[in-house]
């Protein structure tokens, strides 16, 4: 009886003393674009190991003509190997390309872009390519 007793203690607390895997310190997964798209924001992170992508999102922005356009790229970590990661930004009415950053080494950029009234300058469409990338990214799009 005192067997079956410590059997039964000794699997419960194997069970219980199994943990899952370390939360990462920056709430991102490795290679799993984390996206948020509001009426005011659009923010981009990515943490990519060796990863490979071909993502475009769209942008719905609610500006005011009083609003200013608030951009800020933050590239980190960027690994040896060099390709040819690009970040575009696209008015998708006219399909004109309004910004477009390459992300090969570690840079930190911010642009604050007055709004016109006819709105024709705001991004509609986010693109993003990568072919065995490496590093972080943090993309911020934001009215002011």
């Amino acid at each position: 009886m005192k067997i079956v007793h410590l059997g039964t203690f000794l699997t419960i607390l194997f069970f219980c003393s199994c943990v899952g895997p370390e939360e990462p310190l920056d709430g991102l997964i490795e290679n799993l674009p984390a996206v948020v798209s509001t009426k005011t924001a659009f923010t981009y992170s990515l943490k990519a190991n060796d990863y490979s992508f071909n993502d475009t999102y769209v942008i719905d922005l609610k500006a005011q003509p009083s609003n200013e356009l608030v951009l800020t790229l933050a590239v980190n970590n960027v690994g040896s190997r060099l390709d040819t990661t690009e970040l575009s930004l696209v008015h998708t009415e006219n399909d004109s390309l309004l910004y477009h950053y390459f992300l090969m080494t570690n840079q930190v950029q911010t642009s604050i872009i007055t709004i016109d009234s006819s709105k024709s300058g705001l991004p509609t469409r986010f693109d993003i390519r990568g072919k065995h990338y490496t590093g972080q990214i943090d993309f911020i799009l934001a009215l002011q």
